[in-house]
């Protein structure tokens, strides 16, 4: 079976100058935030702050909001199995883990702590941001977020949670399928990362990627785009006759998108919205490539199913000037959700999908290039725009899956140890001193939301 994986998690460095200064910050006398290369957080000190004073005003809800059932036609068309409808279904996940389980578990009340976390951790969001583009920060890939739908403020405990019930969806006995004591090993993984020391040896099937220049992620940039298009940069035909691109016109864009946008419907006529949206588009392009982006084609993705088929999304075709040269490149807007899932549990003082989503960019990308940012059409519509065509990550045996599955464990454990002491501090006590409960709460919980999620859909592991 092969499967390959585009959108990440962590965030992983490959230089030697990035490790010498990432060895240099400390955010207590003996933890350093990166070890052996790896970057499990941002260490922006104004970002800490940011992360510590949004934790310290979020909350618990009272009453859990109730999410209603996945959506029937979901879960007919494109759910065949239970891992697939867990990857789609997050917001419906999280709302069982905290309505039937948060204030029951007995466990839980030691792992409490809310800091950011991933909120839809699975294989496919875990995976290697590409450094395009020389930034003066030195050449590096990393292992990032790129997907950040779910990012947001929640329970560490219950977002390593969520991970584990996606793995035990995938794989219905997980020590059957990897091994003796597999569970084992995952629970030292993240508690490895959570602790912030060394991963050891990375797996060559991501070492490999990982070592990519800036020169030849560009080239694959270029050979993703040129398959597409035209030589004068217009979406091929192909793409349309199979239904896989739509004409960028009115009539194929979301009914629900038009709605968002500040034009004044009742002045503007239907064929001049498309001139309005292609205008607003370009100008997002150019503001942060400026007269380095020419805009030569725009086509909508035809999406009818998965967990964001109802977002609005945009492909332009463009070529873009950079370090001397031109690039073909296709650019993605990506509407973003107006809610993350944790919203359902988690009362934070977070106001809108765009500081969401910038807040999951800070912390995971930082200077990862300048095509990956968030950006608004209006008030109402924030879309996260980026290249389309990166590296990939090449899973083809049992083995390397596996060890993908203990890779993204540590880099999760990251990420929710690397939030500055006042966040992540006290979490990292309470796991180190409680292992064992640690693991049988984490397990319980995902059994018994797995069990509930397989009951109301019918599906099987």
């Amino acid at each position: 079976m092969k499967s390959v994986f585009f959108i990440a998690f962590m965030i992983l460095s490959v230089s030697a100058q990035a490790q010498q200064a990432c060895d240099r910050m400390h955010y207590s006398a003996s933890v350093t935030y990166a070890v052996s290369g790896v970057l499990g957080f941002h260490q922006d000190s104004k970002l800490l702050q940011d992360i510590k004073k949004i934790v310290a005003s979020a909350k618990y809800k009272t009453q859990v909001e109730k999410v209603e059932g996945f959506n029937d036609q979901i879960l007919i068309l494109d759910a065949p199995r239970l891992e697939k409808l867990i990857r789609q279904e997050t917001p419906y996940t999280v709302s069982l883990m905290g309505r039937e389980v948060i204030t029951q578990a007995p466990g839980l009340a030691k792992f409490r702590q809310i800091g950011l976390v991933h909120g839809d951790p699975h294989f496919g969001n875990m995976n290697i941001q590409p450094l395009l583009f020389r930034q003066g920060h030195g050449d590096r890939n990393r292992y990032t977020v790129v997907d950040l739908d779910e990012v947001s403020v929640g329970v560490f405990s219950l977002d390593f949670t969520r991970y584990m019930i996606f793995l035990k969806a995938s794989y219905a006995k997980l020590n059957k399928a990897f091994g003796k004591d597999f569970e084992q090993e995952l629970m030292q993984s993240y508690y490895r990362g959570l602790q912030q020391k060394s991963y050891g040896t990375l797996p060559s099937f991501i070492a490999k990627p990982l070592a990519a220049t800036p020169k030849q992620i560009r080239q694959k940039v270029s050979d993703y785009a040129n398959a597409r298009v035209d030589k004068d940069g217009k979406f091929r035909e192909r793409y349309f006759k199979s239904n896989e691109l739509a004409e960028f016109a009115v009539k194929n864009m979301k009914p629900g998108f038009l709605a968002k946008l500040n034009f004044n419907q009742d002045l503007v006529k239907r064929k001049e919205f498309k001139k309005l949206i292609e205008e607003a588009l370009i100008k997002a392009a150019q503001s942060d490539l400026g007269a380095r982006v020419q805009v030569l084609d725009i086509a909508i993705p035809v999406r009818s199913t998965g967990g964001s088929a109802q977002m609005q999304r945009f492909l332009l075709s463009t070529r873009v000037q950079m370090d001397g040269e031109s690039y073909p490149m296709i650019l993605e807007f990506k509407e973003n959700t107006d809610k993350a899932g944790w919203e359902a549990v988690i009362e934070a003082p977070v106001k809108n999908a765009t500081e969401r989503y910038g807040l999951g960019l800070r912390a995971t990308m930082d200077d990862a290039g300048p095509l990956m940012k968030v950006i608004n059409l209006s008030s109402q519509a924030s879309f996260l725009m980026r290249p389309r065509g990166n590296l990939d990550i090449e899973v083809t045996t049992s083995a390397q899956t596996r060890d993908l599955a203990l890779f993204d464990a540590y880099l999760m454990g990251l990420f929710h140890g690397g939030q500055g002491p006042e966040v992540s501090g006290n979490y990292q006590k309470q796991v180190q001193a409680n292992p064992e409960l640690f693991q049988q709460t984490v397990m319980e919980i995902a059994d018994k939301v797995l069990k509930r999620l397989s009951e109301e859909s019918g599906l099987k592991k």
